[in-house]
C-alpha cells in the first residue's frame, strides 16, 4: 500500500490514548509502519512507557509550546521521507 500521509495525530483529553496501540497495529498490518503517531492531551505519566513501547514516536502533554510540537512534527515527518527514500532505493 502506498500512502502519503508521514504522521498522525492523536488528541486524548481521558482515556483516548488507550486505543493507540491498536491504531499502531492496524498501521503495521496495512503496510504503513513508518507512519510517525504522536499523542497529545492529558496521558498519566504511568500511561508513557507502554505507548512509547507500542511505538508512539512523541508525547505531548498539557503546556507543550507549539512550536515544539510543530519542530517535532516536521521532523518526524522529514524522517519519515528520508526513510521512503532510501527504501525505494535499495529495492
Amino acid at each position: 500500500m502506498q500512502e502519503d500521509i508521514e504522521v498522525i495525530g492523536i488528541s486524548s483529553l481521558a482515556t483516548d490514548h488507550l486505543i493507540v496501540p491498536d491504531l499502531i497495529q492496524e498501521l503495521v498490518s496495512a503496510g504503513l509502519d513508518d507512519v510517525a503517531v504522536v499523542v497529545g492531551g492529558i496521558v498519566p505519566d504511568s500511561e508513557h512507557a507502554a505507548l512509547t513501547d507500542a511505538g508512539v514516536a512523541r508525547i505531548f502533554g498539557p503546556g507543550s509550546s507549539r512550536d515544539d510540537i510543530v519542530n517535532a512534527v516536521s521532523d518526524l515527518g522529514a524522517q519519515v521521507q528520508q526513510r521512503r527514500r532510501q527504501t525505494e532505493v535499495s529495492a
